[in-house]
């Protein structure tokens, strides 16, 4: 079996490239990951992230799309009889939420082509449903989430799913013309590192745009929460959105720039070549 290395750069100073850098976009879109059918659950899910807030993505069989949201900083310090101590004082690391986003009329029939693609060399995932399209980013510069939709013939609907309502639950406050926020709290008597940290998100819709800003914070009250996710909405909304795009894809094309392997050969040394790229893809999604 004849397996030859393409290029190696960044390893060493000395290394040399045997391809261009102009032909690593190329050689990154043929890692990228397209399921021409949709969901139909979490399981069969795409992520994407920026190092701290993270996505995993999936498409329902009537064309919604859904995704939890998860952060690195959301530690609940809830308890149950069941858990042992570690639980108890270490805290669990709880999902924010999740996120509908339904199309009226849904562009998603049983004849309707569908594409879902993860877009390594861009940092994002584009869905594609009949005359539909639908591109889902996690800046790599602020900590904001973004929905980009061109769908001229339908009307966006968003919606929360939140299960932790009730005693010790979250609290999501009253809805805002399009605007929709949520937060949790541990109570003040947990363990004394995950006592009073708060953590939610803000979402923002649009026609054509939704944007959702998480927020974690260890020292403040809710109405101190709900100032500082104002300030932060605030201050990334006043960033054009195209100028916010190419500095999320720029950053990600730097990280692909600072070393890279691709080995050709067979069908098994292929799926080496991927799981590589995907792994390092992963890795930069998660820290």
């Amino acid at each position: 079996m004849k397996r030859t290395i393409a290029f190696l750069l960044g390893l060493s100073s000395f290394c040399t490239p045997v391809l261009a850098q102009t032909d690593l976009p190329t050689q990154l879109d043929s890692c990228n990951v397209t399921w021409n059918e949709p969901g139909p659950g979490a399981t069969e899910s795409m992520p994407i992230g920026n190092g701290d807030i993270g996505l995993n993505v999936w498409v329902e069989k009537n064309g919604d799309l859904v995704f939890y949201i998860a952060k690195t900083d959301a530690w609940g310090a809830e308890t149950r009889p069941e858990w042992d101590q570690w639980m108890k004082t270490g805290g669990v690391l709880m999902k924010l939420g999740a996120v509908r986003i339904a199309q009226t009329p849904s562009p998603l029939t049983t004849e309707t082509p569908f594409a879902q693609t993860l877009r390594l060399h861009q940092g994002e995932i584009l869905i594609k449903e009949g005359s539909s399209t639908l591109r889902i980013w996690v800046d790599a510069n602020h900590p904001v989430i973004r929905i980009e939709a061109d769908n001229p013939n339908a009307t966006l609907k968003v919606s929360l799913d939140n299960w932790r309502l009730g005693q010790d639950g979250d609290t999501v406050l009253p809805a805002q013309g399009n605007n929709i926020t949520w937060y949790h709290q541990n109570a003040a008597t947990a363990d004394p590192h995950l006592a009073g940290r708060i953590f939610g998100a803000g979402i923002v819709a649009g026609k054509k745009l939704i944007s959702i800003y998480p927020l974690t914070t260890t020292d403040a009250t809710p109405a101190t929460w709900r100032t500082r996710l104002k300030q932060q909405i605030a201050s990334i909304e006043r960033l054009p959105l195209e100028q916010t795009r190419a500095a999320h894809r720029a950053w990600w094309d730097r990280f692909w720039h600072r070393s890279w392997i691709f080995v050709h050969g067979d069908e098994q040394v292929r799926a080496t070549t991927n799981g590589y790229v995907l792994q390092r893809y992963i890795t930069a999604c998660a820290g």
